[in-house]
């Protein structure tokens, strides 16, 4: 069985905005299969999106902000501020 990519190897970049996906999510109190449900995107692209495990098409990164009530740039911005600290 495939093993899940090494945490390490993200991209700091991308933990970052998983990790705002993620807060927006436990603010909604929302589970992995309402976001889905409500952005039309994969559980497991959102899963693999909150890990940082690999990037994902903008499309869905789109979807999932709106999904949030937030936009893109939004979640980038976050994503800016957790990596310069």
């Amino acid at each position: 069985m495939p093993q899940p990519p090494e945490q390490d190897s993200a991209r700091p970049e991308l933990i970052a905005l998983g990790q705002a996906v993620r807060r927006h999510r436990d603010a909604k109190a929302w589970t992995l299969t309402t976001l889905a449900a409500e952005s039309g995107v994969s559980r497991r692209t959102i899963i693999n999106v909150e890990s940082g495990a690999h990037s994902t098409g903008i499309g869905s990164l789109f979807d999932i902000a709106d999904a949030l009530g937030v936009t893109l740039a939004d979640l980038i911005r976050q994503a800016e501020v957790d990596t310069d600290g």
